[in-house]
């Protein structure tokens, strides 16, 4: 979502992060910053929040072009004959 998408956000000033760490350090009341960050079931830590700047910018899902794959379709109704098949 930018300004652009959400007209009425243009009316509060532009915030930055040191101004919101400041914020949230006055609403944690001396807990440690920690205690917001939390984790995935696997083990992958979320943080509270996450900058513009240090975000990576969005990567392609598809394979780099000129690459290839070669692959055959088995199809067989028992399961052993289809493996025997494809290897």
């Amino acid at each position: 979502m930018t300004l652009h998408d959400a007209p009425l956000a243009g009316v509060f000033p532009q915030g930055n992060e040191e101004q919101w760490r400041r914020i949230v350090e006055r609403a944690l009341k001396g807990a440690p910053f920690d205690r917001l960050i939390s984790k995935t079931y696997d083990g992958v830590s979320i943080a509270p929040l996450y900058a513009r700047a240090a975000t990576p910018g969005p990567r392609a899902r598809r394979a780099a072009p000129g690459r290839w794959s070669i692959l055959a379709r088995v199809d067989h109704a028992d399961i052993g004959a289809a493996n025997r098949l494809a290897l």
